[in-house]
C-alpha cells in the first residue's frame, strides 16, 4: 500500500506530465531513479551502501524526516523515512 505522501507525489507528478504533453512541450528527463520510503533507515542505508558499493551523493534531514540519495550507476536511489 501506498503511503498518502507518495501517491499526493505520484498525482502530482502525473499531472504536470499530462500539462506538458497536451501543451506540445517536451520534457527534459535529466536523472531517473528509485525512490524508497523505509522504516530502519540506518539499516537500509548501510545495506545498500555495502551490498551494492553505492557512494552517497546527499543527505537530508529536517526533524524526523531522513534522505539519502545513493549513486546507481546512471540513476540514483533515494532512501526517506
Amino acid at each position: 500500500m501506498l503511503s498518502g505522501k507518495f501517491e499526493l507525489n505520484l498525482h502530482g507528478s502525473k499531472r504536470v506530465m499530462q500539462a506538458l504533453c497536451f501543451q506540445g512541450g517536451l520534457m527534459d528527463i535529466q536523472h531517473q531513479g528509485i525512490i524508497l520510503n523505509v522504516y530502519n533507515f540506518d539499516d537500509c542505508v548501510s545495506f545498500y551502501k555495502k551490498a551494492f558499493d553505492l557512494a552517497e551523493m546527499f543527505l537530508k534531514v529536517d526533524g524526523d524526516f531522513r534522505l539519502t540519495c545513493l549513486e546507481f550507476g546512471n540513476s540514483y536511489l533515494m532512501l526517506e523515512t
